[in-house]
C-alpha cells in the first residue's frame, strides 16, 4: 500500500515536478500557518509539522491534537486551510 506522502511523491515525479517532504520545528512555522491552526481550531497543541515543497507550491502538513481528536491539517503557507483529516 502507498502512503500518501509516497503517493504525492510519485504523483510529482510523474509530472516533472521537484518534490520535497520534511519535517521542520515549530518555531520556523510561518505566521501564517500558526494563525490558522488557532483561528480555525482555538486552544489546538500542534504535535508535528511537515512541510511539502514543490516548485511552485509550499504546503505545511501539521498534526494537532483538538478536543479529544488528532488531526492532520493541510495549510498553505499563506494560511489557508486546504483539508483537515480526522
Amino acid at each position: 500500500m502507498i502512503k500518501k506522502a509516497e503517493f504525492g511523491a510519485v504523483k510529482a515525479a510523474m509530472l516533472g515536478v521537484a518534490y520535497a517532504r520534511s519535517p521542520i520545528s515549530l518555531r520556523d512555522l510561518p505566521e501564517a500557518v500558526s494563525r490558522a491552526v488557532r483561528n480555525y481550531f482555538p486552544g489546538a497543541r500542534v504535535l508535528s509539522v511537515m512541510v511539502d515543497e514543490e516548485e511552485v507550491n509550499t504546503k505545511y502538513d501539521v498534526k494537532v491534537a483538538y478536543r479529544d481528536l488528532d488531526m492532520e491539517l493541510g495549510v498553505t503557507s499563506e494560511g489557508r486551510l486546504l483539508a483537515v483529516d480526522v
